[in-house]
């Protein structure tokens, strides 16, 4: 109470000012003018991993990139400053592209680890889930993860290894899919 409760609540008032002329708003409105803001930067996020995975899908077909095991084809790609929402999409607008596929996407992140994400066509789940993939790979990064039978998702810790998981990836979807 008192000079205590004063003590108290004085540098709340300052935040709360930095925070009012920061954002341009009168005190009745701050709260409107920062939900509208982060709304906003929230849809630039979402757009701009949209185009980033409308890009990285219609990558250059690299050498390596799409293999065919059987009657499977597997891409398994690179991607940098990967988010699992940027895996996502990504791997979403390759998988509609494939008939009979897999997907295994993998890459840094903006924190110095790994992110990778496995997703499988419907047709091929029978033989071999996405949740095993990434189990069976996410340990070369330092890494786990699970999921569903057509999506999985994992990280990691050792970003310099993603080159050499992604090179293991064939010669694993080809031992799952002869399980």
């Amino acid at each position: 109470t008192g000079l205590g409760a004063l003590a108290y609540v004085r540098p709340r008032i300052q935040e709360f000012e930095k925070v009012r002329g920061y954002l341009n708003a009168d005190t009745d409105h701050v709260l409107a003018k920062l939900e509208a803001r982060v709304q906003g930067l929230e849809k630039a996020v979402k757009d701009r991993d949209r185009k980033l995975a409308r890009a990285a899908a219609g990558g250059t077909g690299a050498e390596g990139e799409r293999v065919t095991i059987g009657d499977v084809t597997l891409v398994a790609r690179r991607v940098e400053d990967a988010s699992k929402d940027l895996l996502r999409a990504v791997a979403d607008q390759i998988k509609s592209t494939l008939t009979t596929g897999v997907v295994f996407l993998a890459g840094p992140t903006a924190d110095g680890k790994v992110a990778m994400v496995a997703s499988v066509t419907g047709n091929v789940t029978a033989r071999l889930k996405a949740g095993q993939l990434v189990k069976e790979l996410a340990p070369m990064v330092g890494g786990g993860g699970g999921g569903r039978p057509d999506f999985a998702e994992a990280g990691g810790k050792d970003p310099a290894q993603v080159d050499a998981m992604l090179a293991a990836a064939p010669e694993v979807v080809k031992r799952l899919l002869d399980a």
